[in-house]
């Protein structure tokens, strides 16, 4: 029996450090988009650790986890609407880029276009 609990033991502190590990990346996030992409790539693998350390842990374990997990959750959700402001402004500049080149092709196309006029009709 002493076994399992040093199993379990062991396994609560993995997840622990492995949710630590994440919660201290999404920290360290220095507001860009580049670095975001990168954290979420980074934290994918312990993503997939958590889920293949999935057991049943004590009430006392469950109630660590679950507050590393809200910390993480809020770090998280202001990384993600970060990512999405940063969409809506990319998509934004590209649309006024797309509309001035749409302005700039009509107008070579009007001048491109020479007009005659024959008077000797």
């Amino acid at each position: 029996m002493k076994e399992g609990i040093t199993i379990n033991t062991l396994n609560k502190d993995r997840k622990i450090q492995i949710l630590e590990s994440i919660l201290s990346s999404l920290r360290d996030w220095d507001g860009t988009s580049e670095s975001a992409v990168g954290i979420i790539a980074s934290n994918e693998p312990y993503f997939t650790q958590l889920k293949s350390m999935e057991q049943e842990e004590s009430a006392e374990d469950k109630e660590v986890l679950i507050e590393i997990h809200q910390k993480i959750v809020v770090e998280q959700k202001k990384l993600m609407f970060h990512i999405k402001q940063e969409r809506t402004k990319l998509k934004s500049q590209l649309d006024q880029v797309s509309k001035k080149s749409k302005v700039v092709k009509n107008y070579m196309s009007m001048k491109n276009h020479s007009i005659f006029v024959d008077r000797n009709l």
